[in-house]
């Protein structure tokens, strides 16, 4: 009997490694990937202002536009394909709205988050070398992770609905403790 597909949100600060864990889960288990980060950066290069200015500040783009996408791509998306997503949802109002939104789906999404501190979290992303990872910007988008993020964290661990695994070790031992966990979910 064939294991039904796995549906993961893969939550965590900029710098935990989402990407990186991101890509090994899509290999793993044959995931559609629905970035938001992804989206927002060809939005970007498609020369969309509004959009441009919130990447360049470390901001995020509005609800409608994110969840609009995301549910769009799901919807497109056949049953029997896992899905990985991947930077939603990034505030409890699109986490609520994505619960209503998958009210009449069959799908069941695990959801893991990768802690991390912000010391490692600066010291990461200055390395990394993105258009956005300048240190004023890293500041802004962790405190946004605070504050527009992390309530949604604390909303799937109070349900009890929370895979948390370590994001401060190096990328293979974070993957072993993400497979162990979702092997054992």
């Amino acid at each position: 009997m064939s294991r039904k597909p796995l549906n993961i949100i893969l939550l965590g600060p900029p710098g935990a490694g989402k990407d990186t864990q991101a890509q090994k889960l899509i290999k793993k288990f044959d995931l559609f990937c629905i970035a938001t980060g992804d989206f927002a950066r060809k939005l970007e290069d498609q020369g969309d202002q509004k959009v441009k200015e919130l990447v360049a500040g470390g901001n995020f783009i509005s609800d409608e536009l994110v969840e609009g996408y995301v549910f769009g791509e799901i919807n497109k998306m056949p049953l029997e394909r896992g899905i990985l997503l991947d930077g939603f949802p990034r505030n409890l109002t699109q986490g609520k709205d994505f619960e209503k939104f998958l009210e009449p789906h069959p799908r069941n999404f695990l959801k893991v988050f990768i802690k991390i501190s912000d010391d490692i979290i600066i010291q990461r992303l200055l390395g990394r070398g993105r258009r956005d990872d300048k240190e004023e910007i890293i500041k802004t988008r962790i405190k946004n992770f605070k504050t527009l993020t992390e309530p949604v964290v604390s909303y799937y661990r109070e349900k009890g609905d929370l895979i948390e695994v370590n994001g401060e070790a190096g990328p293979e031992e974070v993957w072993v403790a993400i497979k162990n966990a979702l092997e054992k979910a």
